[in-house]
C-alpha cells in the first residue's frame, strides 16, 4: 500500500519539467560573459588568464610597496633638510656673537684696554664662523639633492655635476691659512717679547711649532684637493684615490708630530734645571718626559702606517 504522503510518480515528472523550463530561462535571462566560455573552452587558456591574474596582483603589490618607499624616503629627507637647517640657524647666531665681540675688542683696542693681536684673533673667530656656516649651507644643499647625508670619500660621484667634496676641503683650507696668519703674528709678538727678556724661549717654540702645524694642514688640503681632481677626471680609479689620501693624511700626521716633539723635547731641559733648583717638581719632570715618549709612539705609527700606504700604492700600480 502506497504512502499517502508519498508523492505520484506523474507529480514529480511534471514537478521536474517545470524546474528545467525555469532554470533554462534564468540562463536565458543573464547572458554568460564572453570571456567565461573561452577560459571554459581551453584549460591553456584558463592557465594563461591564472598567470596574468598573478602578475597583475604582483604589479599592483609592487606599486604599493614603492609608494611606501617613496614616502619613507621624501619623509627621511625632509628630517635631514630640517635638522641641517637647524644647524643653520645656530651657525648664523655663531656668525652674529663673533661679529658683536669684534666690535667691542676693537673698540677696547682702540683706547689701549686690549693689545692688536686681541682684534686680530677676534677677526679670526668671525672668519671661522662664516666658514663653518658656509660649510652647513653647503652640507643642506648636498642633502636637498640626494635625500641623503653628505659624502666626504675622495670617490664620491658628483650630485648634479657639482662637487661638494672639493668645495668642503677649499673652505677648510681658507680656516686653516686664516688661523696660519694669526699664529704667524702670535709668534712675531711672542719674538719681540723674547728680544726685550719679557718671554721665554719656550713661549716662542710654542708658536712656531703651532705655524708648522697648521702649514702642513694647508698642504695637505691642497693635496687632497689635487687627488680630488685627478679622481674625476679618471687619471685615477677610486681604490687608488683612496690609498692617496691615506698617505696625504699619514704625511700629514709626520709633519704635524715632529715640531710638537721637537717642542717637548726642548721643554723637558729648562724643567730639569727648575727642578734642580726647586721651583719645579718632580712630578712635572716625569709628566713632560711621558709627553715626549707618547709623541715619539704617535710618530713611529704614523711612520708605520705610510710605509704600509706606500707598499700598497706600488702593488695597485703594479
Amino acid at each position: 500500500m502506497r504512502d499517502r504522503h508519498e508523492p505520484c510518480e506523474p507529480f514529480v515528472e511534471r514537478l521536474a519539467e517545470q524546474i528545467r523550463l525555469e532554470a533554462r530561462r534564468r540562463n536565458l535571462a543573464i547572458p554568460e560573459p564572453s570571456w567565461t566560455r573561452w577560459l571554459v573552452q581551453s584549460p591553456v587558456r584558463a592557465a594563461l588568464a591564472t598567470a596574468v591574474l598573478v602578475l597583475v596582483s604582483m604589479g599592483i603589490g609592487g606599486i604599493v610597496v614603492a609608494a611606501a618607499y617613496q614616502a619613507q624616503t621624501n619623509e627621511q629627507r625632509q628630517m635631514l633638510e630640517a635638522s641641517y637647517a637647524q644647524r643653520i640657524a645656530i651657525a648664523q647666531q655663531r656668525v652674529g656673537n663673533a661679529a658683536e665681540q669684534l666690535k667691542i675688542v676693537e673698540q677696547r683696542v682702540s683706547v689701549g684696554i686690549e693689545p692688536q693681536d686681541a682684534a686680530i684673533e677676534a677677526r679670526f673667530k668671525v672668519m671661522e664662523a662664516e666658514a663653518q656656516l658656509k660649510s652647513t649651507a653647503l652640507q643642506l644643499s648636498e642633502v636637498t639633492a640626494t635625500g641623503r647625508e653628505p659624502v666626504t670619500s675622495v670617490s664620491a660621484p658628483l650630485v648634479a655635476g657639482r662637487d661638494f667634496v672639493s668645495e668642503r676641503w677649499k673652505i677648510d683650507t681658507s680656516v686653516a691659512m686664516s688661523a696660519v696668519e694669526l699664529e704667524r703674528s702670535r709668534m712675531k709678538a711672542a719674538e719681540r717679547r723674547y728680544a726685550t727678556g719679557m718671554a721665554d724661549a719656550i713661549d716662542v717654540d710654542a708658536t712656531r711649532a703651532r705655524v708648522a702645524e697648521l702649514e702642513a694642514a694647508i698642504e695637505g688640503h691642497r693635496l687632497k684637493i689635487d687627488i680630488r681632481e685627478r679622481f674625476l677626471k679618471r687619471e685615477i680609479d677610486a681604490p687608488l684615490a683612496d690609498l692617496r689620501i691615506l698617505e696625504v693624511e699619514a704625511r700629514q700626521r709626520q709633519r704635524t708630530l715632529e715640531p710638537r716633539l721637537e717642542f717637548a723635547r726642548k721643554f723637558v731641559g729648562p724643567l730639569k734645571a727648575k727642578v734642580e733648583t726647586g721651583t719645579a717638581h718632580q712630578v712635572e719632570l716625569r709628566e713632560a718626559q711621558l709627553r715626549v715618549l707618547e709623541i715619539e709612539v704617535e710618530l713611529m705609527k704614523a711612520s708605520v702606517d705610510l710605509a704600509l700606504i706606500q707598499q700598497q700604492i706600488v702593488q695597485r700600480r703594479k
